[in-house]
């Protein structure tokens, strides 16, 4: 049986989401991920801005998501050193699979820069693996862009 809490309360004040999460882990594993994740972004002289969740199995996009994993987490980030924070996918990688890892059933981690198009999305592509998706370009793109891709401007 999954578990249910609220996403936010902890890392942000405002109660923005929820995530069911599996018994067996601690409630307290995934809210400590993703509070460090906001942490560790806030610490590179940026803001997050807005942190959500959704469940892609109730989205009206197509997303071909690892079967059980439906969770994705979106964080909004701002501030002078946004620049530098997307730039470093290595960075960003290490956060999306420690909230991956302790946050089932996430598998998707999307990261944005305020006020822009740039978006980097990171997900589980193997068992405990997590990877930057590839780029497709619009042209490239369908509505059910493989999982493991998306579409870039």
């Amino acid at each position: 049986m999954l578990q249910r809490f609220v996403v936010g309360i902890v890392v942000t004040g405002l109660a923005v989401g929820t995530i069911d999460v599996q018994p067996a882990q601690s409630r307290d594993s995934c809210q400590v991920a993703i509070a460090e994740a906001k942490y560790q972004i806030e610490s590179k002289n940026t803001t997050v801005i807005q942190l959500t969740t959704f469940d892609m199995s109730k989205e009206s996009q197509a997303y071909d998501y690892p079967e059980g994993y439906p969770i994705a987490i979106a964080m909004v980030i701002d501030g002078p050193g946004t620049t530098s924070v997307m730039n470093s996918t290595i960075f960003l990688k290490a956060l999306s699979h420690n909230i991956i890892m302790e946050c089932e059933p996430v598998s998707l981690v999307e990261f944005t820069a305020s006020g822009t198009d740039w978006i980097d999305t990171f997900g589980l592509v193997g068992q405990n693996k997590v990877e930057l998706f590839k780029c497709l370009s619009p042209m490239e793109g369908s509505l059910e862009t493989p999982w493991g891709y998306t579409v870039c401007l």
